[in-house]
């Protein structure tokens, strides 16, 4: 039984992209090969779809359009600014709320001064600074003059001392006791924080700051200051029945 040998040719396969939306197809480069099951989008009708290669044999070349689509590329993630500035301040915000609890629960760890003995609230020097130091001889004596501008530099001194830690006790005692905004409790917060070192230098006890808040924290009135914290205590008393009767109508 003889065979028969059929031959075909001058048949040529065409390949080519076809849009699932409008079904223009297109010619098909080696780019969109390498770039087979990515989206594309139709120059034709403007819609993404599927770079999947056809080839076909029955398809004529005037049927398929020459130039190629345009591959979609992937859309690059953009950063949240808003999320990322929230994060960042909420982060700020709890570093702070530790850094209050700390200074207000643990004064001590604020202060680099070792308490090795008990030493008086106000130096000695500052309330009576004549009596401290060597005797000194007659010739060596200063002149009343300067006597009397001593004993005033250093009564002016510790009136201000006074003044700062009575007002350092009073804001102390809000943040542990009332109830405060974050605004306002950030404000005093960063007030103790700049006037502590003041406080230290001007009194010249290193302690004294971790005592006030200690002082503050369990309501008790150091006597040095007493009246200072209650002259205090009295005109924010006044000030606030006076922006009460502000706001009644």
């Amino acid at each position: 039984m003889a065979h028969r040998n059929i031959c075909v040719t001058g048949v040529k396969n065409l390949e080519y992209i076809q849009c699932s939306h409008c079904r223009n197809k297109y010619g098909v480069n080696d780019k969109l090969k390498y770039a087979a099951g990515k989206q594309i989008r139709c120059k034709n009708c403007h819609e993404t779809f599927e770079i999947v290669i056809h080839d076909d044999s029955h398809t004529s070349e005037s049927q398929i359009n020459s130039e190629p689509a345009v591959i979609e590329q992937p859309a690059k993630k953009k950063v949240d600014a808003q999320a990322l500035t929230s994060m960042v301040l909420g982060v700020i915000l709890i570093c702070v709320s530790v850094g209050g609890y700390l200074f207000l629960n643990k004064p001590e760890l604020f202060s680099t001064a070792k308490q090795a003995a008990p030493k008086p609230i106000i130096p000695h020097n500052l309330v009576n600074p004549m009596a401290a130091g060597p005797a000194i001889s007659e010739q060596a004596k200063p002149s009343s003059t300067k006597r009397k501008n001593v004993a005033a530099q250093s009564a002016q001194a510790l009136k201000i001392c006074k003044g700062l830690s009575a007002d350092y006790w009073v804001r102390t005692r809000l943040l542990a006791t009332a109830k405060l905004d974050t605004n306002t409790y950030m404000a005093l917060l960063n007030m103790n924080l700049e006037q502590a070192q003041e406080i230290r230098k001007l009194c010249k006890e290193k302690l004294l700051v971790a005592k006030l808040v200690e002082a503050a924290r369990t309501n008790k009135k150091p006597q040095w200051i007493k009246s200072e914290i209650g002259a205090r205590l009295q005109q924010d008393a006044r000030s606030h029945a006076k922006d009460s009767q502000n706001l009644s109508p």
